[in-house]
């Protein structure tokens, strides 16, 4: 189940949205076609992928105004 979750973050990963709202407007019906998690796997997943999304942007940030 572990590798199957992996998976689920990687394809909202994909994605490539910080909006928890789109994704599960956009998304969350197609992820419960592809993935075999129940319900509150899927939302944790969709909103650990928006985690790291917000994470790269706001390292990337740090980095530009300390090279500044």
């Amino acid at each position: 189940m572990l590798t199957e979750y992996f998976k689920l973050v990687k394809w909202y990963l994909g994605c490539n949205s910080k909006s928890k709202k789109f994704l599960h407007e956009k998304c969350y019906e197609k992820a419960k076609e592809l993935f075999n998690l129940n319900t509150a796997l899927i939302q944790t997943a969709r909103d650990k992928a928006v985690e790291i999304l917000k994470s790269f942007e706001e390292k990337k940030k740090r980095r530009k105004h300390s090279e500044a």
